[in-house]
């Protein structure tokens, strides 16, 4: 993903971060192949408080990988904001935000 050139720099205090997912949408399309797109995840919300361990459980092709792939901003969602601490995932620098993950 292209970071932006104003991108702000993710600053964490002795606690964690705070992650919330917000309505969160991605749609899968294999243009090649000329596929009807597959949605995989549609309106999901929840939030990772500090310090809060959490496990995603599901059966095969429910979404999990592809909430940890938003999350490391490998893709961004079609629908929905992820914030950390406030900030959108996406006006933050991505060294200093995986380097927190």
């Amino acid at each position: 993903m292209t970071e932006k050139p104003d991108a702000q720099q993710l600053i964490v205090n002795g606690c964690g971060v705070r992650v919330e997912l917000l309505n969160i949408s991605y749609v899968f399309q294999d243009k090649r192949r000329g596929e009807v797109p597959q949605p995989v995840l549609s309106d999901v919300s929840f939030t990772i408080e500090p310090g809060e361990r959490v496990a995603l459980l599901g059966r095969s092709g429910a979404g999990k990988s592809t909430i940890m792939r938003l999350l490391q901003r490998g893709m961004d969602p079609i629908g929905g904001v992820i914030r950390v601490n406030g900030h959108d995932l996406c006006d933050l620098q991505l060294k200093t935000w995986l380097d927190n993950v």
